[in-house]
């Protein structure tokens, strides 16, 4: 089974968070995720899950078939066998396959990533103040009145826009499956947290190429 390695790219065009589900007491109340150094970066596995969305849609649009490609029916159970998988339980997985797809983490440009620490050189960082950081202030609306709620306010940690790489290594892939799977990754729109409030809007959507390192 021959791999192909792909390289993905995340143009964004508006601030983006993916959040680590943890706060600073009195000062932010969702982090983004970072790396051991410090860098921002985007969850390989919230790549995969927003581009399995899309495939989804498109394989759902075409009423479960696109072309050669065909998707189990939403009141179906996820494929068991391998051999007679449909395409997003072949490419993604399921709990009886192992996906053919494994995305790595999106992480800045090194060299932007050093401009930017250089950037705040000078001043002390914080557990708020950090390079590529951005406090946004929100506040919470009822579902019911639709207006804002009292003692609702929260503060998020974003990031700036900015473009993101990553890899992926595809198991065993039809050059067809690969030709679907980056026309479907184009028509992402966005990747994120709060996406309805225009965070995480992509430019271009997810760009794959091959891997020419």
């Amino acid at each position: 089974m021959t791999d192909t390695k792909l390289v993905y790219t995340l143009e964004f065009d508006s601030p983006v968070g993916v959040f680590t589900g943890l706060g600073v007491t009195g000062l932010l109340d969702r982090t983004v995720v970072r790396r051991s150094d410090g860098a921002p970066c985007i969850p390989g596995s919230t790549v995969k899950g927003r581009l399995r969305f899309f495939v989804e849609r498109v394989l759902r649009a075409s009423q479960g078939k696109y072309h050669d490609f065909t998707m189990h029916g939403e009141d179906k159970p996820l494929c068991k066998e391998a051999d007679r998988a449909c395409v997003v339980c072949r490419l993604f997985g399921a709990p009886a396959i192992p996906a053919m797809l494994h995305f790595s983490d999106a992480v800045m440009d090194g060299a932007v990533w050093e401009s930017l620490k250089e950037a705040v050189g000078g001043l002390r960082h914080g557990p708020v103040f950090r390079p590529g950081s951005i406090v946004r202030p929100g506040v919470a609306l009822s579902r019911r009145t639709r207006r804002a709620m009292e003692d609702h306010l929260y503060f998020d940690e974003v990031v700036g826009p900015a473009v993101f790489k990553g890899r992926i290594v595809c198991r065993g892939l039809k050059e067809e499956e690969i030709a679907f799977l980056k026309g479907v990754a184009r028509l992402v729109d966005a990747v994120g947290g709060r996406k309805a409030a225009g965070r995480g809007r992509l430019r271009g959507g997810i760009v794959i190429r091959e891997d020419e390192g």
